[in-house]
């Protein structure tokens, strides 16, 4: 902020311009931060109502889409609500989707065409939901790691390493699973059962 007000001063816009996308750019990181932690503090609960994960999949997409860079990748997403009800908790669910949505959209960052598709099926008494992409995958030896609380494969200062921990305990209250996969022709599959909601 102190070198933006300078190069304000000097009517360098572009230069201030610069700054205040760094300022953003760090703002987003502090908040991503502080919402995985006051989600870890957050007493856990398994009460869970019915909701349909589609248009919470595509609420999560939507926050990356409209990200500066992510106009180059390809999104693949459900088209309309009304598919298979799933048992657990909306705004949790979503902050899970958050969480994969924005994994496979770090992993494409360097692919020359990037993709990420989310997917809901129903398959016998759950519903399925997958995120696909087509970037770097996740290495096999750290496939046994991905859950542990500050383990990450990403570079420093790109996160502290508790998505996906409190995505697995979030998925565990649902009595869910999550696990990963290779995706087809490269990449990696997060792979998202939910037990389907009651009748009633």
């Amino acid at each position: 902020l102190h070198n933006a007000r300078r190069y304000l001063d000097q009517a360098n816009s572009e230069k201030v311009r610069e700054k205040l996308e760094q300022v953003s750019g760090l703002v987003l990181r502090l908040a991503d931060t502080s919402n995985h932690l006051k989600t870890l503090a957050r007493r856990r609960t398994r009460e869970a109502a019915s909701c349909d994960p589609v248009p919470i999949a595509l609420r999560a997409a939507e926050l990356f889409r409209l990200q500066p860079g992510a106009a180059r990748i390809a999104f693949d997403l459900p088209q309309e609500a009304g598919g298979p009800l799933v048992r657990a908790d909306a705004n949790r669910l979503e902050q899970v989707l958050i969480n994969l949505i924005g994994n496979a959209v770090d992993a494409v960052e360097d692919c020359e065409a990037p993709r990420v598709a989310v997917s809901v099926r129903a398959a016998g008494e759950r519903a399925v939901i997958e995120v696909a992409d087509n970037g770097c995958g996740i290495p096999e030896d750290a496939l046994d790691k991905v859950f542990d609380p500050f383990f990450t494969t990403k570079g420093p200062g790109r996160g502290p390493g508790l998505g996906l921990s409190i995505t697995y305990n979030i998925v565990r209250d649902f009595d869910g699973s999550l696990r990963f996969a290779p995706a087809a022709g490269g990449g990696t599959r997060a792979i998202l059962e939910l037990h389907l909601a009651d009748d009633e």
